[in-house]
């Protein structure tokens, strides 16, 4: 669910309107940026499920902008900009097609899943590999489902991960920041 619900917003943010060529050629882009990524905060119950995507699109935009050279990025990078949006964004600007895009945000949030449950149990690197390996086919059902406009993100429902991120902080002993 959740990679379905980023994966939604991922590829709005690849088809945002006012985005040319050059870069942000329409001065309207910054109004539709900014209530994309308001949308995304709305869906994103828990105060640590947001500001972990916002600073993670903070970083991102960041490092693109440096990277690719493009100044007018890292200005995105000081409004509220949330890393699924950011990835649709530079991915569009780097020339990767819509479902690349859409295919590459999965696969690097579904590592980032696996690389935390290594780190929570014992799990070696080649159960994680198959672990990946075997998800391949819903990560292309997924990406699928967006590109068609068959997923929504209306459709997306984790009560479960939200709940466990907003108890997280309060715990005594955290393994992750909160």
């Amino acid at each position: 669910e959740n990679g379905s619900l980023d994966a939604v917003f991922c590829r709005a943010a690849y088809q945002l309107p006012g985005w040319d060529d050059s870069g942000f050629g329409d001065p309207g882009f910054g109004k539709v940026w900014v209530q994309l990524n308001h949308e995304i905060g709305a869906r994103k119950f828990s105060r640590e499920s947001r500001e972990a995507s916002l600073t993670l699109g903070r970083r991102f935009l960041r490092l693109a902008a440096e990277l690719l050279g493009v100044p007018s990025v890292a200005t995105l990078s000081a409004a509220n900009s949330h890393h699924a949006a950011a990835f649709g964004l530079i991915a569009r600007m780097i020339g990767m097609d819509e479902r690349r895009s859409i295919l590459a945000w999965l696969h690097q949030s579904a590592m980032t899943q696996v690389s935390a449950a290594q780190r929570l149990m014992p799990l070696g690197q080649n159960t994680a590999s198959a672990i990946l390996w075997r998800i391949k086919p819903l990560l292309l059902d997924i990406s699928q489902r967006v590109i068609s406009q068959r997923d929504t993100a209306g459709e997306c429902f984790t009560p479960l991960p939200e709940t466990a991120a907003m108890r997280h902080s309060k715990l005594t002993v955290r393994l992750f920041i909160s």
